[in-house]
């Protein structure tokens, strides 16, 4: 399986551009000494895996690397069952309510054949989902600096600079979004459902930053 770290793509730039223009008088100093310095920046999505969520299937001591079984492969990846004695196909989804389950409602009863995963017991089997086999969205992002330089003298000058970071504002949700088919909790009304919702991951917006400098 790819490794945590793998990133199949990465593609960057590094981008100067002195932009010619006057270097002497009134022109000079208005368009004259101006720059622009970029680095696009483009990464494939981290690889995470999947995870089971309660006992030790694999019996290697850890609860927390065992991964669940897929149930049906063309079900959406945000859906889920886990295991549940008291419905009668053995499976509840914990992200549909039912009032109607005790005094508090519950996860709902739930055909295990409708979800894509489907909590795992026993020894990883022929249906068990592969270590790392889904990835995060893919990133890019732009840096951009901007520069004008006004000549004070021959050996001295005073630069203005504004610099911006992930300048085209993109959304870059990045981050795991929850992936524990059995968390031991349950969506109740009014909820929203975090399973496998990249919404839920955090994106971070532009930022920029100006400063003067003299050179003398």
């Amino acid at each position: 399986a790819p490794s945590d770290f793998d990133r199949r793509h990465v593609a960057a730039l590094a981008i100067y551009w002195d932009i010619r223009g006057p270097k002497t008088g009134l022109l000079g100093q208005a368009f004259g000494g101006w720059s622009i310095a970029a680095i696009p920046h483009w990464e494939s999505g981290q690889p995470f895996t999947m995870g089971n969520g309660t006992g030790d299937r694999n019996g290697d001591g850890n609860t927390l690397s065992d991964r669940p079984d897929i149930s049906n492969q063309a079900a959406p990846l945000n859906t889920r069952a886990q295991r549940d004695a008291a419905c009668p196909l053995g499976f509840s989804n914990p992200d549909v309510f039912d009032p109607s389950r005790g005094p508090t409602g519950g996860a709902a009863c739930w055909d295990p054949k409708t979800v894509h995963w489907i909590e795992g017991i026993g020894l990883p089997n022929a249906n068990t989902v592969g270590r790392n086999a889904l990835r995060a969205p893919a990133t890019d992002t732009l840096n951009l600096s901007i520069a004008k330089k006004f000549r004070i003298s021959e050996r001295s000058n005073f630069e203005y600079r504004v610099d911006m970071f992930n300048a085209l504002n993109t959304i870059n949700l990045d981050a795991v979004p929850a992936r524990t088919v059995n968390s031991g909790t349950f969506l109740k009304a009014g909820q929203t459902q975090t399973f496998q919702n990249q919404l839920f991951s955090n994106s971070i917006g532009r930022s920029m930053q100006m400063r003067l400098r003299l050179t003398w």
